[in-house]
């Protein structure tokens, strides 16, 4: 009797541990992740998130980053691309998640989420401007970068002679984007960039208080940026409230120079 009891008390106990194994497991797997949404800035593509995203996934979310139009590998002519595609292209990759997105906008990609955010407001939770341009209703990039009270004084880009494109000065763009970074992801970097089309940074945004206005905003500005002062950033954090501002001590581009720091902020925001 005394062995049968031992018996039911340990097949008890399996089954228990059975349950509570698939308690856990069904749990995990209803839990709620996060989705971001990474959009790149000028010059660059899906490739900068790389070291991000593996990171981003290691807090149980998920990120997807995009190519915009004419960057990274999408092939759109750059004669054809407009402010309207850019905006297209992030709402698209955000009709395409389940749920609601944490919507990234890096350097230039901060107009661009700003925009998307005013078409596909439902979709968005929050929107992270990572060192990224802030406009209000009716700017242009163009009018907007001229406010910068310590602009870098490093020309590092060139202009076509048909004014088309911005493209990148590789041997000034590695001190003015990667100052920080390893000099393997500056080399991999620096074979990536691509010509940046003007006319969508010429193009005026609009956006509305009862769309873009009613979305949480957070401002990420990193310490030692040498394309955005922070002087500018802390004015570009003017001109909307934003619910918190974090520092990240890095150049141009946290997301090579420190994933890890960069990744530990993102998961902090709803």
């Amino acid at each position: 009797m005394k062995r049968l009891n031992v018996l039911i008390c340990l097949t008890l106990g399996i089954l228990s541990c059975i349950s509570c194994a698939r308690y856990h497991a069904n749990t995990q797997k209803d839990k709620v992740e996060k989705t971001y949404v990474l959009v790149h800035g000028a010059y660059h593509g899906k490739w900068c998130w790389d070291k991000l995203i593996p990171r981003l996934e290691q807090f149980g979310h998920k990120a997807v980053a995009i190519d915009l139009p004419g960057m990274g590998a999408d092939s759109t002519p750059i004669s054809s691309i407009t402010f309207a595609d850019y905006v297209d292209a992030i709402c698209d990759a955000i009709g395409q998640q389940p749920n609601k997105v944490i919507l990234v906008g890096h350097s230039l990609g901060g107009i661009s989420i700003s925009a998307a955010a005013e078409k596909c407001t439902e979709q968005i939770s929050s929107l992270v401007y990572i060192t990224a341009t802030v406009l209000r209703n009716g700017e242009s990039l163009m009018n907007k970068s001229v406010e910068d009270p310590n602009p870098s004084e490093a020309t590092f880009y060139r202009i076509s002679d048909d004014n088309m494109y911005a493209e990148a000065i590789k041997e000034k763009a590695r001190e003015a984007f990667y100052q920080d970074c390893k000099n393997k992801d500056v080399a991999f970097a620096l074979t990536k960039l691509r010509p940046q089309p003007i006319k969508p940074i010429t193009e005026a945004i609009t956006i509305s208080k009862g769309r873009y206005g009613t979305i949480p905003k957070y401002f990420i500005e990193c310490a030692n940026d040498r394309i955005f002062s922070l002087e500018y950033q802390r004015l570009l954090q003017g001109q909307f409230p934003f619910k918190k501002i974090y520092t990240i001590q890095t150049g141009h581009s946290p997301f090579l120079a420190d994933p890890e720091t960069l990744a530990e902020i993102l998961n902090k925001i709803d």
